[in-house]
């Protein structure tokens, strides 16, 4: 059977390819735009989603009440009194309850709309019976084309609404500083144990962490490498805290109190980098504990990738009848490579130093073992022979 390429079917290869090139691209320009706009209105910030729209989100305020009032006198009676009031702690809380509640419903909202719109295409592109008919082969291709442009659009929304929630990451730090306080109150009455004062004590170090790790509200790189700086000497004096707690039980709740007191405040007057006192600031903590975690993930791709690419090398080299003398480097470099390129500054070496170093140790293994090991050197007799 030949296939009937005619006019109508060259039109109709020549548009089928250009909707696969527009339709991605027209996906993502689409997505990326709202994005933009919604970037600039940030309408979660007021409890919406959509910025024109007087629709709301509400919180739970009597529970929010209940927290605020529990932190305040928690922090008086252990003689440590907060310097925020406690209608200002409780408008604090219930705005960022109320943005993160927005925040996340319209980051999910865009994501199911991408999927949405994605599926409805590839419906329509495969409801039909196949048949060989121009017609039929384009809108498919069209349909499938458009499929591929929600695909693209949910990734471009999926990356706009975690930097959204990465801006965002103070709100929670701000509420986990508060839950921690009420968390000691209950302890000290009894009602619950130390293991759940280090759970929230736990969590707060967390986001904390996030925010100086993930925070899209800093000017430049070097004011978050400073806000990773303390944040980490913050984690760490936070988990030596609950350690001595978890030593000496509740008689040391006076000393998390006050730390967790002095957080609070200085988050409340947004004095990041100067959350606590007394901390020896180290040069070399330059990350905190969250940022190492990518970092960590990133490395182990790396190495895995390489470890991959040297064993598929000495593989092929050995089907092709590569000499493993001359194979063996070469998986070397394949593996060592990427690690060196792409890890060494955190060995505290230049990528190039590294290069020339395992370079001059190929050199030289090389230069051993071109000299053959079975030969004997000429004995004295034999030169005095000669001479």
């Amino acid at each position: 059977m030949s296939f009937p390429l005619n006019d109508q079917w060259v039109s109709t290869i020549g548009k089928a390819c250009l909707w696969a090139f527009i339709a991605p691209m027209l996906g993502r320009l689409l997505m990326r735009s709202l994005c933009s706009y919604l970037s600039a209105e940030a309408p979660w910030r007021s409890g919406r989603i959509i910025p024109f729209l007087p629709l709301t989100f509400k919180a739970d305020k009597a529970g929010i009440s209940r927290s605020a009032r529990r932190a305040v006198a928690v922090a008086r009676m252990f003689g440590a009194p907060l310097r925020v009031s406690y209608a200002e702690l409780r408008a604090g809380i219930e705005r960022v309850k109320v943005s993160q509640k927005a925040l996340y419903t319209l980051a999910n909202s865009l994501n199911r709309i991408a999927i949405a719109v994605a599926s409805l295409f590839l419906v329509g592109a495969t409801a039909r019976s196949p048949t060989l008919d121009p017609e039929y082969v384009l809108v498919t291709v069209v349909g499938i084309s458009f499929f591929f442009a929600g695909v693209v659009a949910l990734k471009v929304a999926d990356r706009e609404s975690d930097t959204w929630i990465a801006r965002e990451k103070d709100g929670p730090a701000f509420v986990a500083c508060v839950n921690a306080l009420s968390a000691c109150g209950r302890c000290a009455q009894g009602r619950t144990g130390i293991l759940e004062v280090e759970w929230h004590v736990a969590e707060l170090a967390r986001e904390l962490g996030a925010f100086a790790s993930n925070g899209g509200r800093f000017s430049n790189v070097g004011r978050k490498q400073d806000m990773s700086r303390h944040v980490a000497q913050v984690q760490k004096e936070l988990l030596m805290m609950t350690g001595k707690l978890l030593e000496e039980g509740p008689a040391a709740l006076s000393d998390v109190v006050e730390r967790l007191a002095m957080v609070l405040d200085r988050m409340w007057e947004q004095r990041w980098l100067r959350l606590l006192d007394g901390l020896d600031c180290n040069e070399d903590e330059s990350v905190s504990t969250t940022e190492r975690e990518p970092q960590d993930k990133r490395d182990a791709w790396i190495v895995l990738g390489g470890a991959l690419a040297a064993a598929i090398g000495l593989a092929v080299s050995g089907s092709a009848g590569v000499p493993l003398s001359a194979a063996v480097p070469a998986a070397l470099v394949l593996m060592l490579g990427p690690a060196t390129l792409w890890g060494s500054r955190r060995l505290g070496s230049s990528p190039s130093g590294l290069l020339q170093a395992m370079s001059g140790a190929f050199d030289g293994a090389a230069s051993a073992g071109g000299a053959n090991p079975t030969q004997a050197p000429p004995s004295q007799g034999s030169q005095g022979g000669t001479s």
